[in-house]
């Protein structure tokens, strides 16, 4: 976002870096991750991905879908949640990924589980949280509600991710819409339970330091008072 404000002419000195930020003490599970395990029919030794977000091409739920299909090779037991819906503007790539989870023969392994107010509970029940989208966004808060449940989280180069994730510390880097690369970063998880765990630590610990709701009131706070006569 900064390089297309200053290719589009907007002065440098007026621009005022301030991260979205997120409580994580508020971002929490209210179930157990058996008890929603159970509900959605996952084993509890299943492997489990997942993405979080509205169902758009451009969020990236079909490059996640075909890098799940290389990921079942490694790891036959392997689930991945969809988690979100479709507007009425996207029902049509809606049933473009229902259908894809059936030609890749996936439709025991991806759960589309529609709209969901318990999002915590779902992403507490992953083993890595998949951001994926193949168009830079300004800002994935999805990732830190993955750092703040102790989750890796795998992200793209683009937009925002470089910035959240430290790649190989709090979680992992792919090119946007490699379906390859992105099967590899969820293999790399699920083969090595204990560095995964270390990466969630250390994502958890990013959040706590650099995006704490708490940091982004107070930079807002201080830009104000600069402003103000």
């Amino acid at each position: 976002m900064r390089t297309n404000l200053l290719r589009n002419g907007f002065p440098e000195r007026k621009l005022h870096l301030i991260y979205n930020g997120l409580d994580p003490d508020r971002f929490k599970p209210l179930r157990t991750r058996e008890q929603v395990l159970a509900e959605l029919g996952i084993g509890k030794a299943a492997p489990l991905a997942g993405i979080v977000g509205n169902i758009k091409k451009w969020k990236g739920q079909e490059v996640v879908i075909k890098a799940m299909r290389r990921v079942i090779d490694r790891f036959p037991g392997a689930r991945c949640l969809v988690i979100g819906d479709a507007s009425e503007n996207d029902r049509e790539y809606m049933e473009h990924v229902t259908g894809l989870i059936a030609s890749e023969g996936l439709g025991g392994s991806v759960i589309i589980t529609g709209y969901r107010k318990d999002v915590p509970d779902l992403v507490n029940c992953l083993d890595v949280l998949v951001h994926a989208s193949v168009e830079p966004e300004p800002f994935g808060r999805v990732l830190l509600e993955g750092m703040a449940l102790g989750k890796p989280v795998i992200s793209n180069t683009i937009g925002s991710g470089p910035e959240i994730v430290i790649d190989g510390v709090t979680g992992l880097l792919v090119e946007p819409g490699d379906e390859k690369s992105l099967a590899e970063a969820i293999i790399r998880v699920f083969g090595d339970p204990e560095r995964s765990r270390e990466m969630g630590r250390a994502g958890r610990k990013r959040l706590e330091e650099l995006f704490p709701v708490s940091e982004n009131v107070k930079k807002t706070e201080e830009l104000y008072l600069r402003m103000l006569p």
